[in-house]
């Protein structure tokens, strides 16, 4: 073992003396890979609350949507209108996806197939400097789906049914 150790001082002397050496930047960009890109996720901690269940997300960019998650296993997909999938939320342990369907929105939950009628089509108002987007549906107790948005375009809130009843998962910017 003693014989390795010397030998491999040896090597690294030798590498360095025959001008074999790491620059600054060859270190920061090694130093870069290893540690991730330098992210601040500060903007994007948004609260979730379904039910009685409350936790905290961070939103996170995706190609299909926006996805909610936490460590937690809580995970919703926004596609930018409606929460196209959900899973998680608390001692529910729900796992839903909906889908629109001709004449109607198809819900599946638990590997269980739920048809219900078509919402009506989002309806914009303005109050306060918000925008207000609310969207009535029928399902096993009618209700409305909303979302905020501020006066820089930024959604704020996301208020939607995931299986046509009168429970919200409700989704809400947390201020910086």
């Amino acid at each position: 073992m003693k014989t390795f150790t010397v030998t491999l001082l040896c090597v690294v002397f030798t590498l360095s003396a025959s001008g074999c050496a790491v620059r600054s930047s060859q270190f920061d960009a090694l130093k870069a890979i290893v540690s991730g890109p330098n992210v601040s996720f500060t903007e994007s901690r948004w609260s979730l609350t379904y039910g009685g269940y409350r936790s905290e997300v961070l939103a996170i960019a995706t190609t299909s949507g926006t996805l909610f998650s936490n460590n937690a296993g809580d995970r919703l997909l926004f596609d930018g209108w409606i929460i196209r999938e959900a899973s998680g939320l608390g001692s529910k342990r729900g796992d839903w996806r909906i889908t629109d369907v001709e004449g109607g929105r198809q819900i599946l939950r638990r590997g269980r197939k739920v048809n219900l009628p078509a919402c009506e089509t989002w309806q914009r108002t303005e109050q306060s400097g918000m925008i207000r987007f609310s969207q009535v549906c029928k399902g096993y107790a009618a209700h409305n789906n909303t979302i905020l948005v501020n006066q820089a375009g930024e959604i704020t809130l996301i208020r939607q049914s995931l299986d046509g009843s009168d429970t919200f998962a409700t989704l809400a910017k947390i201020s910086k």
